[in-house]
């Protein structure tokens, strides 16, 4: 399963703050900018490397040293659904990922975003 990011959505870090920012022609699809933590922009790295659901959920176990209880799976799932739903990735068409309600105690994504 691939996805495609947003074209004019970079990754930056701003004194270890991250943030998905939008170019004037994604603003029209997305907000001008986005906070996700650590993990978040990891897997932000891994899908500009075209890796797929699968491989992220291998190297997030691998480099943040995840236990074994925790379902990241799911929570990789859930934050491709909220870039998906905000616009900052597009699925191809024939790729389908189920939608989670929950990312569970393990997410990506700041709880309080700009």
């Amino acid at each position: 399963m691939m996805m495609q990011l947003q074209p004019g959505v970079i990754l930056t870090e701003i004194k270890g703050v991250y943030l998905l920012a939008a170019d004037r022609e994604a603003r029209k699809h997305c907000a001008y900018t986005k906070q996700i933590n650590e993990i978040g922009a990891f897997i932000w790295k891994c899908l500009e490397e075209k890796k797929d659901p699968d491989e992220i959920v291998l190297q997030l176990r691998k480099e943040f040293d995840v236990p074994a209880e925790y379902d990241v799976k799911s929570d990789v799932a859930a934050f491709l659904t909220v870039l998906e739903n905000e616009y900052y990735i597009v699925r191809h068409e024939d790729d389908a990922m189920p939608n989670t309600e929950s990312c569970g105690s393990w997410t990506p994504v700041e709880e309080h975003e700009v």
